[in-house]
């Protein structure tokens, strides 16, 4: 008598062989798509953070003059007639403020001067705002001992 199909036992073998085969791949897949996942989220962070970078850092440095106030809830740096615009204005005043409760850093040009918070409400539509981010934890500008007439000496700590 000659055999021509399988067993029982031949068949759940194979159908547990592939089943193991598909769990395995499966699990690989997931993994690689979630490190595909990080892998784009580590990039366009490091992308933010060297666009935000180059700004401040031309901000800073093209500046006449730096103010530092530091209040409870807010910290504000105003940059006096800077040539960096994002609005193709030629000379600009900037201010960076950061809101602590929101964790939000807030960026301010304008030709006028930029005193905050606004004496009135017409007074804010003279400005271009800019919300940088909603994560921050830590944006700090701290004056070294320069000249305080320049830009030189300045330290920017950025957390998020």
């Amino acid at each position: 008598m000659t055999r021509r199909a399988f067993t029982l036992i031949e068949l759940i073998i194979s159908v547990v062989l592939l089943f193991l085969i598909v769990f395995f791949l499966v699990n690989n897949y997931q993994t690689l798509k979630n490190a595909a996942a990080l892998s784009t989220k580590h990039e366009t962070q490091e992308a933010f953070m060297e666009d935000f970078v180059n700004l401040i850092s031309k901000d800073l440095l093209q500046a006449k003059s730096i103010a530092i106030k530091q209040g409870k809830n807010t910290d504000i740096v105003y940059i006096e007639e800077t040539t960096n615009s994002l609005y193709g204005k030629s000379r600009t005043n900037v201010s960076y403020a950061v809101l602590r409760e929101a964790n939000e850093l807030i960026r301010i040009e304008s030709i006028a001067p930029i005193t905050l918070p606004q004496p009135s409400a017409s007074a804010s539509y003279a400005h271009d705002f800019l919300v940088i981010d909603r994560k921050f934890t830590t944006f700090k500008v701290y004056k070294g001992r320069g000249d305080n007439n320049t830009s030189s000496g300045c330290t920017v700590l950025i957390g998020f």
